[in-house]
């Protein structure tokens, strides 16, 4: 069918852009490259990054990718993180203080990865369309963390939840099928910005 040449044609372009992003990678100058990016390249893993220690941004989003190396966290210069739609289900951070934005929206996260814990400066967090259910204990240690979005997760809200969210300002948690919200709204003392649509609330 006409639609099944048009997926075939698309899957052979994101490979061709992948074959020449590989090769490009291996002759690019380490010390000046600050923008990192592979998108849409049906990746399911990268070879070795860890030479590019000068990194600001990173951008791998669209991918197949499951596993990443904690190692291409590292660089003290990165400041945003987008592995957004891809197939991550865990991933391991190391403790990286210029971080401010990571965003993994699309990707099949049962929890928040308890590394997170280790980017002291995170300002923005992304999950949408995981399948986080519960919200942890570490984030209101997270003093920097300000955004955060969780739309279109399985969340499972109790009295501890909004406690451990006092410090958000913009808060997403639309489109988790929640029919009630616990009593203490109260305390989401920092929030400016509310998101609470596309649930199941009376």
């Amino acid at each position: 069918s006409a639609f099944q040449s048009f997926l075939k044609a698309r899957e052979q372009e994101a490979l061709t852009r992948q074959a020449d992003w590989l090769k490009l990678i291996e002759v690019l100058d380490p010390d000046s490259l600050k923008v990192l990016e592979a998108e849409k390249m049906k990746l399911n893993q990268l070879p070795d990054l860890s030479r590019f220690t000068r990194l600001r941004s990173l951008r791998l989003t669209q991918n197949e990718l499951k596993h990443l190396p904690a190692s291409l966290f590292k660089p003290d210069s990165l400041e945003s993180i987008y592995l957004d739609q891809n197939k991550l289900s865990k991933l391991r951070f190391p403790a990286n203080p210029s971080v401010k934005v990571l965003t993994l929206h699309d990707n099949q996260l049962k929890r928040f990865p308890r590394d997170i814990r280790k980017l002291k400066n995170l300002k923005i967090l992304d999950l949408e369309r995981n399948q986080i259910k519960r919200i942890p204990r570490f984030l209101i240690r997270m003093d920097s963390l300000t955004e955060l979005n969780l739309n279109f997760n399985q969340l499972r809200l109790n009295k501890w939840s909004f406690k451990r969210l006092s410090k958000i300002k913009k808060l997403s948690i639309g489109g988790n099928k929640l029919s009630q919200l616990p009593g203490n709204i109260d305390k989401l003392e920092a929030v400016t910005n509310l998101n609470l649509g596309k649930n199941q609330l009376k």
